[in-house]
């Protein structure tokens, strides 16, 4: 669980400002999907270099 979420989540339990809340949302999954793509791409590319015969 990523403390990031709480703020969010609390936010939207509450139901207020939705709209808000529902941006940071998107923004907050954007941006874990993005550091979790990069951290799939940088042990992709580690594996590559390991299993390439220098």
């Amino acid at each position: 669980m990523d403390p990031e979420y709480l703020p969010v989540m609390a936010q939207m339990a509450m139901g207020r400002h939705a709209h808000q809340a529902a941006q940071q949302a998107r923004l907050l999954f954007r941006r874990i999907a993005a550091r979790m793509n990069a951290t799939r791409t940088a042990s992709l590319v580690q594996a590559a270099i390991a299993s390439t015969p220098s």
